[in-house]
């Protein structure tokens, strides 16, 4: 038996032994590590080129994956009476891009990564304006208190405040506003719809500023370019394959891993060290939409912006 045949029997008896629960587990380390990874990649690139090229290139790019599946359906399937409806999808989802890959281009990891969960909180008004849902006054309490880790992470009244970081704040205001759109399209829209609308208007939406502010990426900045589509696209299916086969919430604590990764990787490869109010912010917020997410009856899924 050659190495290559015995090490593939062993993880093949290996993945068989243990139980779904750690499977999905390993799946959400190997999701945010990915993410993790798309970040460094973003923030290489991003130094040199702008985040609509970015977004442009991750968008055209998703367009050519899709496109071998969209010839095996026909074109009925495609077709929508909600047109207006997956725009509104498209904008937050391509606003959440841009404002995210631009935050973390230009603040540290950690600290980008730590605003990026504030989604979670920008939901409960939403979902309260948009979708008419009942919010109960714990709900709104615990979404106060998270909001106040957002403050203690922003810092807007030290005279180092960063703008930048309302730019991450904005673009976990924009995610929040795309999984209300996906939540809303679910009720009469299948998934390939979604994908494909969301990714060829995306890809219309970069067009134009990308062009108007056009840098000819190099060679190395296009390898950067691509693999921030392959880790985001990585990132998505082992996200996929943990929740096919383990519940919401018992895999939501695990989608925190990811700051974890953004600590190590920017001390490593930025020599970002995150600061005590990045820390203390942190617990408050991964706390406030951990309670929030592990209270919700019925959580949802949402198409990530990544």
């Amino acid at each position: 038996m050659s190495k290559k045949d015995f090490c593939q029997n062993v993880l093949v008896s290996f993945w068989g032994s243990i139980s779904n629960y750690r499977k999905a587990v390993i799946w959400q380390v190997l999701s945010n590590l990915s993410f993790a990874l798309m970040a460094v990649a973003i923030k290489k690139v991003g130094e040199e080129v702008n985040s609509f090229e970015i977004v442009f290139f991750r968008c055209l790019i998703a367009l050519f994956i899709l496109a071998p599946f969209l010839f095996k359906i026909r074109l009925k399937a495609i077709k929508t009476k909600y047109f207006t409806r997956h725009l509104t999808r498209a904008f937050f989802g391509f606003f959440a891009m841009v404002c995210g890959y631009y935050a973390i281009s230009k603040i540290p990891l950690a600290q980008a990564t730590t605003i990026s969960f504030s989604k979670t909180l920008f939901l409960i008004p939403l979902a309260l304006i948009i979708l008419k849902e009942r919010i109960n006054v714990e709900r709104w309490i615990v979404a106060f208190v998270g909001f106040l880790g957002v403050i203690v992470v922003v810092r807007p009244d030290q005279i180092d405040f960063n703008p930048d970081t309302l730019v991450a704040l904005t673009g976990a205001l924009m995610v929040a506003g795309s999984i209300i759109s996906i939540r809303i399209l679910t009720r009469t829209e299948k998934s390939e719809q979604i994908l494909l609308y969301y990714s060829l208007i995306s890809t219309i939406l970069a067009a134009i500023p990308c062009f108007l502010y056009w840098k000819t990426p190099s060679m190395i900045e296009f390898s950067f370019i691509i693999l921030v589509t392959v880790f985001a696209l990585c990132g998505q299916f082992f996200n996929i394959c943990s929740f096919r086969i383990a519940e919401t919430t018992a895999m939501a604590p695990f989608g925190y891993l990811r700051l974890v990764f953004a600590i190590i990787l920017g001390f490593v490869l930025f020599e970002e060290i995150p600061s005590l109010h990045t820390i203390i912010g942190a617990i408050i917020i991964i706390g406030a939409t951990l309670y929030l997410m592990t209270s919700q009856k019925k959580p949802t899924q949402d198409i990530s912006n990544e």
